[in-house]
């Protein structure tokens, strides 16, 4: 395994001014990281996305870090056509960034004008998600959807969808403590998921019982639980034993730390990253 960071990880010192986004490129190769990762492309006004993702892998390239996986969002549910064409286009932009994967969003709300049940949108979505995968695949770009959203997070539904679009360039992004948020077990959930990985996202959950009152700043789970963000390894996700799970059914690619706390940024990720090295035995 290598580990690899997402820009996501970035987003408080970014957001404050300490770094812009080409900073964190380098901030991530100071901090130890094999590998980087890009959430988006927030491409500033007057350039083109593809102009600027040559800007990021150029930048890239002079830190001597690889891109290895761009993650957009999208909504096949509701998008049609439109949808299918703007990810063909980022996967356009992950081959100018030189990543290997492109994780994309499928749908985060219901139908509005019909009745929904998820097998029902797992069909709907199918063709969409492989017309995509095929384009990619042609350049040599794997393609994923991560277990996050409010209707495809329980690791049978994000099984049932990769068997349905049952393609070979199309796999997960196993996030090793998203499944919390569905109030289902991670580990049960890694062990479910891990075979279909294609990447893997690290991060760790502060928990709270919806017995309590939320005591502010927290998110809620599928049953009324609270969970927030914090550095990896201080929270209740299992890392080590999750990681040995990806390990086991046989993933050896790139392990995005996520850190999406209220610590401080960059001691979040040195201590994060610490702490992920010593789980993957490193």
């Amino acid at each position: 395994m290598k580990t690899c960071v997402t820009s996501y990880s970035f987003s408080h010192a970014i957001g404050s001014g300490q770094l812009t986004l080409l900073d964190s490129i380098a901030k991530a190769k100071e901090i130890g990281f094999d590998t980087y990762e890009f959430a988006s492309i927030p491409t500033p006004e007057g350039m083109d996305d593809l102009e600027y993702c040559a800007k990021l892998a150029a930048r890239a390239k002079e830190c001597d870090i690889p891109v290895v996986q761009l993650s957009v969002g999208a909504n096949l549910l509701t998008g049609g056509d439109e949808a299918v064409a703007k990810l063909k286009h980022y996967v356009d932009c992950a081959e100018v960034l030189g990543a290997v994967g492109m994780r994309h969003d499928i749908a985060f709300g219901l139908w509005e004008k019909r009745p929904f049940i998820w097998q029902d949108a797992v069909k709907f979505m199918a063709p969409a998600i492989r017309e995509v995968t095929e384009y990619a695949q042609a350049k040599g770009i794997k393609t994923m959807t991560e277990n996050h959203g409010t209707i495809f997070q329980a690791p049978d539904r994000m099984v049932a969808l990769v068997r349905e679009v049952n393609h070979p360039n199309y796999g997960l992004l196993v996030d090793i403590g998203n499944f919390i948020c569905c109030d289902v077990d991670p580990l049960l959930a890694v062990s479910e998921t891990a075979p279909y990985a294609f990447h893997v996202h690290c991060k760790d959950f502060i928990m709270k019982p919806g017995t309590e009152p939320n005591p502010g700043g927290f998110g809620s789970t599928l049953c009324g639980n609270y969970f927030r963000g914090t550095v990896l390894g201080h929270g209740v996700i299992k890392v080590k034993q999750s990681l040995d799970l990806c390990k086991k059914y046989g993933f050896d690619g790139n392990v995005s730390l996520e850190f999406e706390g209220w610590e401080d940024n960059i001691k979040a990720l040195e201590a994060g990253l610490a702490f992920m090295k010593r789980c993957m035995g490193l």
